[in-house]
């Protein structure tokens, strides 16, 4: 059939209306005319399949990468970065209105762009199958063996490389770098990749957790370093803690820190990253948020799964503190953990749209709140 898409919806894809309910169709923009083929998904859902582009947007771009369309990975490669931010910033607006009626108009929201689109994943899992790298290809288990990728770091490429020729037994290869140095999960289980920052040093090995965007892992922390200083908390509780790329600026910027995380691995990176800093003053517990009562501090830092956090927590913490630090890398789950803030009194003092992840519909957001 030929048809017009009206729009994108958060998961990139391209909205379609029938007369039998909504189409969604990947790899298209906003006002496209393209012949697509549909599929039954759920009840008045549909699943498009694009054929041809009859008539193209002028923000339609040659996609960086030979496997895009095939791989499962990158989903807007063929969007023009600039028209992928404004695409990003209207899903966001989209969300915080639909789920929080929150005033547009009253959104002081900034959006801040990857300086670089092509080399900047911090961190790749690959997966193996019959001795082959790559990605699973889009809502499939079948594997897209890979021998470059555009968006992960030029000693990545070449670290992939080398997995390729070597012994390929295990069912993932994970690979990290700093932009200079990179470690695999093929190397020695005790060895550290180290980050250096203005007056601290961060390390990780494989099993830890990074924010993925090589050149916005400074902008984070800035972002959250002059909140802090503005608001000047005597305490900071911090949920989802990772390995403490958070917690160290944060422990220089008041007198307690109680960081909350729940995976051994992070723990033990946390304790080793803790040492080389000479960092005494934060108290690393080990615990289930879902299930664990927290501290109270004048400040509380989140920055949790993609699924956002329980109503039993967002309780814990509109009742525990008069400062709320928000991470969230998905804005219909962030929506709905702000939507209960603000009804406990929170208000939204700054908005960020940080571009984490070019060339697909994902972003990290960053919300400043106070009662």
């Amino acid at each position: 059939m030929i048809a017009t898409i009206r729009s994108l919806s958060k998961g990139g894809n391209g909205i379609v209306l029938l007369s039998e309910g909504v189409c969604f169709v990947p790899y298209v923009l906003p006002e496209e005319t393209v012949e697509i083929e549909i599929f039954p998904y759920k009840k008045n859902l549909w699943k498009g399949e694009l054929k041809k582009v009859i008539h193209p947007s002028p923000f339609r771009r040659e996609p960086l990468c030979k496997f895009f369309g095939s791989c499962g990975g990158c989903n807007w490669q063929h969007i023009s970065y600039e028209k992928q931010l404004e695409y990003k910033k209207e899903i966001l607006l989209y969300n915080l209105k639909k789920i929080t009626s929150f005033p547009i108009k009253d959104i002081n929201l900034q959006l801040i762009a990857s300086p670089h689109i092509v080399d900047f994943r911090s961190k790749v899992r690959f997966r193996i199958q019959n001795r082959k790298i790559g990605f699973l290809k889009k809502e499939s288990h079948q594997l897209q063996e890979i021998d470059y990728c555009p968006i992960i770091n030029q000693v990545s490429n070449q670290a992939l490389s080398r997995a390729r020729k070597s012994d390929l037994s295990s069912n993932e290869l994970i690979i990290i770098t700093n932009g200079q140095q990179v470690l695999t999960s093929q190397d020695e289980k005790d060895r550290y990749l180290d980050f250096f920052f203005s007056n601290f040093s961060f390390s990780i090995n494989c099993n830890n957790f990074i924010q993925s965007n090589l050149f916005l892992l400074q902008t984070m922390l800035r972002l959250l370093t002059d909140f802090v200083s503005r608001i000047k908390p005597e305490s900071v509780t911090e949920l989802f803690s990772g390995a403490g790329f958070f917690s160290i600026p944060l422990a220089r910027l008041c007198k307690r820190l109680f960081a909350y995380e729940i995976e051994p691995a992070n723990i033990r990176t946390m304790h080793y990253n803790l040492k080389k800093n000479s960092v005494t003053n934060i108290s690393i517990i080990q615990a289930d948020l879902n299930q664990s009562p927290i501290k109270n501090s004048d400040l509380i830092v989140v920055d949790p799964p993609r699924g956002g956090i329980s109503r039993k927590l967002a309780a814990q913490i509109a009742s525990g503190c008069q400062a709320i630090a928000y991470f969230s890398c998905d804005s219909a789950t962030f929506s709905r953990d702000l939507s209960y803030f603000l009804s406990k009194d929170f208000q939204l003092e700054k908005l960020f749209l940080i571009d984490n992840f070019p060339h697909c519909d994902h972003f990290e957001i960053f919300a400043q709140l106070k009662k």
